[in-house]
This record gives C-alpha cells, structure tokens and sequence, in this order.
C-alpha cells in the first residue's frame, strides 16, 4: 500500500538511550542532545520514536490493565523564530489536531522560556499541553489518557511538567564514535542506517546484525532474529534469482526488522489492528510481533519483506498493486529450509474464495486486461476477491507449466520490473533539471512498463490457460 507524497519525504533522527533505571525509580535523565532534564515517569516504559517524527523527541507509554487502554507522555522539540507568535496554538492545531477545552494558564517563566499548560481532547481523549516557548526552541510536553483516566493523571503530568528543565543542547558523539568504529571494521552494507538504527535505540532493545537485515528486538529472546534471517535469506535469494535481470540490481539498503514484544505495543508503535505486521517506505522498516503462532508470524513476515525488497529494488517506488500483493502472497506461501526457498504451499482461504468466485453464483475471475490496471483503491474495494486472484496469478505466472514453458512467465515479470526501474530512474533524474514528481508520475510509470512487458506476452493466449490452472488448483487443493 503507498501513499506517494507520504514516501517521498523522507527524514530521519536519532534519539537517546534511556537508561532501565531511570524508568524504575523516576530520577531525573539529563538528555544531552535534546536540551532537557526530566524525571522519567513512574509506571511508563519509553518507546522507540519512528524515523520521521523528526519534532518528536521521547515517548513513554503507560497500559491501564483493568481498561486495556494507554496512557502516553510524549515530548516534542521545535525550532522557532525570535518573535514569532502563536507557536502554541500552531502546534496544538497542526502537530496534534487538537482543540483546547478549558483555560490556558500561565506559569512562571524558565529562565527565558514562557510556560503555558493547555487542556485538550481529540478522539475521545483528554490531556494536558505543556508548553516552553524561548530561545532558539519550542518544547512541548504533552500528557494524555482516556478521558475516564484523565483526573487520576493530570497531577502526574503537573509535577514532572514542574521539574523539567532545558538546558542548550549539546551533541554526544561518543556512541555514534563507538559504532563508527565498529561498522568501519564490519564488511556490512549501508553503515550508516545500521548506526541510525542503533541510536534510536531504547532501554529493552537489542539489535543483531545480519549481511542483508539489522534487527531491532525489543524482549529476552535475543535468537529470534537468526531464524528471521534464515527465512529473509531465503526469499531474497529467490527474488534476485526470479524478479531482477541482473544481480547488480539487488537493492543496496539494509532492510530494517522490528520484533514488538506484544501486540499492544506493536498498536503503540503504529500498527493497526487488524494486522500482524506491515512494512513503512516513509520509515523504512518492517514491522511485526509474535501472535502467538510461528507459521503464521513467519508469513507475514515473507510477505511483508516482498515489500521492503521490490520498493528498494525499484528505487523507492512500489509497483502495481497485484504485483506487490500477489508477489508478497506467493512469499507469505513459501517453504524455507536452510536458508533455501524449496517451494510452495496452497493458501486454502484464497482458494476458497476462487471457488466462490467461479461457483454458480460467483462473478467470476476479473478479465486480466482490466485486472492488471487496478487502482489500488479500486483492489482495496474487494480486498478478498482481489488478493485472492492477485496471489494465483503469481501462482500461474511462476509455478505453472504455462508460466515456466521458457520461462515466459518469469520473463514477464522481468521484464515489468526492469522497465519500472529504468523508466523511475529517467524521471527522478529529470526532476533534477526542473521536472515535477507527482502522484501521476508513478501512475504513468507503472502503465509504461506493463505496456512494455505485455509486448513479448500474449495475454489473450494466457487468459484461459490462467482460467484452467485456476480450476484445477481448487479442484485439487478442495477435495
């Protein structure tokens, strides 16, 4: 799923370690490079920050166990002009999309930074902007609950708002120095997303380098990443085998996993709730927790590093959306052994579904000339329908006599994805001179290559050799 303005506009930051002991016992941090000391609150654990959430600087989080809802300090640093007016309100409106209930009440000044405390709500919640307006900087220190939480809370928030102080920031170099020094020894590729990925560290996480994969495991179980990697070993061989022309073409980018240690905190994080996992272009990383059941963890995974693999082989842009579902499908479906992709296993809730589809009172396969141009918000429309029909087309183009007779399935897609690649790379490269990157562009990329591809592939031939393999598939898998 892309949002092409969303995956352009990249940035990234790093924040602190926050030391266990300091969470424990509420003693004061002395934050160097964010300008402030805080007492880490009690009963918080402090959360990893997403890369691009460049004005947000630390966040703990606080689960009610009887409610099963969250509690969140969070605190935010902006960069200000002398003079300027509004900056409070700006953030309460734009940064937090919220509105102010109540009176704004006025503190004594920190040295020279204003204080103000704003009561809010947005979306059912109620909390508390704390705000330090001065210098160079914008601090905001916003504590926030579920209404019903609210007043058993706010003194909480009133007391650790009264004992922050800021102070000029002031660059730490030394672990960044530390893990220059032991990426300059490494062999490791992209050292300097692995070191980013290092910084953003928070006390609970560990990261384990492999030569493809950083791994960022939050949690005891500081073995899970090996079988990650075995089985992401495994799909990228098989994709740089079966997707691209030419082994250069292997995307350069480490590929950034993130193992939750609960499903609430992969919520916390940024997960929805009805997924497993998903992959972030804008923050470039996989992320994923444990349900409980390794099978279906491990596809999720496979098919979410499809994913992550064809958006970094294409240079930062995901193809159409059969081809990015169906592909990641056809890898959630795989068998890994070894480090080797062996083969494939039948998806029965997809092949249900097909059979539904061409039952009696099914509609029937999508024609391929009209399959094949899908919007993603026309896919999105029957997601059930259209995964279903976009992982068999894979299925077909990889996997069946037809497809594997010299290699013309396997040719197509080739030949899709180098075209994708070459035609984005004309385009970024005429933005340089003044061109314009838009949501269009990526349209008008996309139909060019499948324009090119479908040259040397016969899709009227295929259509009912796709529709008989179909058939049989269910006719076999369903008995």
């Amino acid at each position: 799923m892309d949002d092409m303005l969303h995956r352009l506009l990249l940035s990234c930051f790093c924040c602190l370690i926050l030391p266990m002991s300091a969470i424990a016992q509420g003693k004061e941090v002395r934050y160097r490079e964010i300008g402030v000391t805080m007492a880490a609150p009690k009963g918080y654990d402090a959360m990893p920050i997403p890369r691009t959430k460049n004005v947000l600087k630390l966040v703990y989080v606080r689960r009610d166990e009887q409610s099963g809802t969250t509690l969140t300090l969070s605190l935010y640093r902006t960069a200000v002009k002398p003079g300027v007016s509004g900056v409070d309100d700006s953030f309460l409106a734009n940064v937090l999309k919220a509105k102010a209930t109540g009176k704004t009440k006025k503190f004594k000044s920190l040295g020279e930074y204003k204080r103000l405390r704003y009561p809010f709500e947005r979306n059912g919640r109620r909390g508390y902007l704390f705000s330090y307006v001065g210098g160079d900087y914008a601090y905001f220190l916003v504590g926030e609950s579920p209404s019903a939480l609210f007043d058993s809370n706010s003194s909480a928030w009133n007391r650790t708002a009264d004992e922050l102080r800021i102070h000029p920031p002031a660059r730490d170099d030394r672990k960044r120095a530390e893990l220059e020094l032991k990426y300059g020894r490494s062999r490791h590729s992209d050292k300097e997303r692995r070191i980013q990925a290092n910084l953003s560290l928070v006390e609970g996480w560990h990261a384990f380098d492999s030569e493809e994969y950083i791994y960022l495991l939050h949690g005891d179980d500081t073995q899970a990443w090996k079988e990650f990697d075995g089985q992401l070993s495994g799909v990228r061989r098989y994709l740089t085998e079966h997707v691209l022309s030419h082994r250069n073409q292997e995307p350069e980018d480490v590929g950034v996993v993130r193992l939750c240690q609960s499903r609430q905190e992969y919520l916390d994080y940024g997960g929805q709730g009805w997924t497993a996992g998903y992959f972030s272009p804008s923050e470039d990383e996989l992320v994923l927790y444990d349900p409980g059941d390794v099978g279906a963890m491990l596809g999720v995974l496979r098919h979410e590093s499809f994913h992550q693999y064809i958006y970094a082989a294409l240079g930062g842009i995901s193809p159409h959306i059969w081809f990015d579902e169906g592909y990641a499908e056809l890898m959630a479906s795989a068998r890994v052994e070894g480090q080797r992709l062996t083969g494939f296993n039948p998806m029965p809730h997809h092949l249900q579904i097909l059979s539904q589809m061409l039952g009696e009172d099914g509609k029937g396969l999508e024609p391929l000339d009209v399959f094949l141009h899908l919007s993603q918000k026309d896919f999105y429309a029957a997601p059930n329908e259209y995964y279903a029909q976009a992982w068999i087309w894979l299925e077909f183009l990889m996997n069946s006599h037809y497809g594997q007779r010299s290699s013309r399935g396997e040719d197509f897609i080739k030949s899709y994805v180098r075209h994708i690649r070459e035609e984005w790379k004309k385009r970024v490269e005429a933005s340089s001179s003044g061109g314009a990157l838009h949501t269009g562009t990526l349209v008008e990329v996309r139909e060019f290559a499948l324009f090119k591809a479908l040259k040397h592939f016969d899709l009227k031939a295929a259509e009912p050799a796709f529709l008989r393999f179909v058939k049989e598939r269910i006719a076999v898998e369903t008995k």
